[in-house]
């Protein structure tokens, strides 16, 4: 009776513990994804690393005992007898029978972003209930940062950033001046065709109050904009640019290197595609890939609900990102983040056993 007892005291204490674990795992959070990674592969890691650290914490549950008769033959007859009992352990709360309490196919996890393997930067995800608000964070138009490198004289398949090379042309007349004009011009064009996608008079007085307060947001969700394009480096034949831009894709910021190389008389390829910011995450409030565990992942997502909530909410306006993503680090989780010690960044196809 006794044993009984302590064994439902610690079952209550291992299902409490599952279901607060369970109800803190709702929400969005921050990574920063490193090149050559898919977003899949990044999304299986970071469900395996959960699954692990939720049954760590849970813990083998404590199996109750459960009698069992003794039975034997008698020497005359051989009918059979119960001649005593034992006590076994009862194995059908066993992880092995009932399984674990985190399981991968338990976990919903959805990128707010998405990304090609061949870029890097800031990833938004979305954690089991948050999920099923990815259409109204994707409402909101977001202004995200990229910076964009590269290379004129040189055309790609499909403008890959590691597609094979189809095209070269010369580039010897292209000078920093001519980029930054064409850069402009096309950050003008872009500007004014924002108001049009806000369905917004551009000579109107409603127009002058939206230019005021920001850019106006455009009423057909998913409108491929640049609202800010500048140029970082130039040195023949690489150069570099800082995109503001709402609804883009890798694809459209690939084809968007093509054609400043294609308008200035020759032809580009993208080399690099980094994501600085998504909206108001920067790269100060991303987990690194080592980073990655349950405690980390848990106050990562108390802190984009801080960051959402204080989110200014303006349905016309788009708050474009005025403060750089170098800007002063915010505590990530805490003063006891944990990282994993043997992480290895390399992954090669050979096994790291070398005895």
């Amino acid at each position: 009776m006794i044993m009984s007892y302590i064994h439902t005291l610690a079952r209550i204490e291992v299902v409490g513990m599952r279901d607060k674990l369970w109800r803190a795992l709702n929400g969005m959070f921050c990574v920063y994804k490193p090149v050559d990674q898919s977003i899949t592969g990044l999304k299986k890691q970071i469900v395996k690393r959960i699954c692990s650290d939720g049954n760590d914490v849970v813990g083998m549950p404590r199996l109750p005992l459960t009698k069992l008769p003794i039975v034997e033959p008698h020497e005359q007859s051989g009918a059979l007898l119960v001649v005593g009992e034992r006590e076994i352990q009862d194995y059908t709360h066993h992880p092995l029978v009932c399984g674990e309490a985190f399981r991968p196919e338990d976990i919903r996890l959805e990128e707010i972003h998405y990304m090609e393997s061949t870029s890097s930067g800031v990833c938004a995800f979305a954690l089991n209930d948050e999920c099923d608000r990815i259409p109204e964070i994707l409402a909101r138009s977001w202004v995200n940062n990229y910076r964009l490198e590269g290379i004129f004289g040189r055309e790609t398949s499909k403008h890959k950033i590691k597609g094979r090379v189809t095209l070269k042309a010369d580039y010897d007349h292209v000078t920093r001046h001519r980029l930054e004009k064409l850069v402009a011009r096309v950050q003008s064009e872009y500007r004014r065709a924002a108001f049009h996608a806000a369905e917004v008079d551009i000579q109107s007085e409603e127009a002058f109050e939206l230019a005021r307060k920001g850019m106006p947001r455009a009423k057909l969700p998913g409108a491929q904009i640049i609202y800010g394009c500048e140029v970082k480096h130039f040195n023949l034949p690489y150069f570099a640019l800082q995109v503001q831009s709402v609804g883009e894709t890798d694809v459209f910021l690939r084809c968007f290197i093509h054609e400043i190389g294609v308008s200035l008389g020759t032809t580009a390829s993208c080399v690099r595609l980094q994501r600085r910011s998504l909206g108001p995450f920067h790269a100060g409030h991303a987990l690194l890939e080592k980073q990655i565990s349950l405690q980390n992942i848990i106050r990562n997502m108390e802190l984009c609900r801080r960051i959402m909530k204080n989110l200014p909410e303006d349905e016309k306006v788009i708050n474009e990102n005025s403060s750089p993503y170098e800007e002063d680090r915010l505590v990530v989780d805490g003063l006891n983040m944990q990282t994993d010690q043997e992480y290895d960044a390399m992954r090669p196809v050979w096994p790291r056993n070398y005895t």
